[in-house]
């Protein structure tokens, strides 16, 4: 399996919203115009089930980058998320190592990266990180909590939304107006001026910003 590092990478839409239904093909071919524009990484959503109104129909994470890595050549394929819980681990253990494989080695899976930094595992890594989580600007991670209150944490494709609507005006507007309300806080981390910009992504490669990371003028 690969790493990455200083990469750029794109999602792919392996759900739509019903009526409308994915095209497995042209997912494919997203895929293989991703490769061509020069991006190093593609990634899909992992759902066994979207059971929400209007419901979202999704095409399986895996099989649909297996689909992808057998059209493309270099691009390195992986998923936001992946659904442990509902699927058998030795099973898993094998599709992933298979896909791995046909591939030539282009599947991204990660997990606890702090237990092994070179090679080999650096428990005291993780014990520093642990004792930060107290202090972080980001409470403790508690998914079932967040799930019972109704809270989540969520990502936007910006690119595929401004294809989609034209303008962001959509998005920005409502969270402007959270922001003059002071309902909405942003977390940030450290704000680094522009002629700082390696400065930042030290910072971000380092792991130790819990938050956005900004660049101001």
């Amino acid at each position: 399996m690969t790493l990455l590092s200083n990469t750029f990478g794109i999602a792919a839409r392996n759900f739509t919203a019903y009526p409308e239904l994915p095209d497995a093909q042209a997912l494919v071919d997203y895929g293989v115009r991703v490769e061509e524009l020069g991006y190093d990484s593609l990634w899909v959503w992992d759902h066994i089930l979207l059971g929400v109104d209007p419901h979202f129909p999704i095409l399986d994470s895996l099989t649909t980058l297996t689909a992808i890595a057998a059209r493309t050549s270099k691009i390195k394929l992986g998923t936001g998320i992946l659904v442990l819980p509902l699927r058998n681990p030795v099973a898993l253990a094998k599709q992933l190592s298979s896909m791995d494989q046909f591939s030539g080695g282009r599947l991204i899976m990660y997990g606890l990266s702090e237990v092994q930094t070179g090679e080999k595992r650096d428990i005291r890594a993780v014990l520093r990180g642990l004792a930060r989580m107290p202090l972080a600007t980001m409470p403790w991670w508690k998914s079932l909590g967040i799930m019972n209150e109704n809270k989540g944490v969520f990502g936007l494709n910006m690119l595929s939304w401004w294809d989609r609507e034209g303008s962001l005006d959509r998005v920005t507007e409502p969270l402007m107006a959270g922001l003059e309300k002071g309902d909405l806080k942003p977390i940030v981390a450290e704000a680094f001026p522009f002629d700082r910009a390696a400065d930042a992504h030290r910072f971000i490669e380092e792991r130790r910003n819990v938050g956005k990371v900004v660049l101001a003028p």
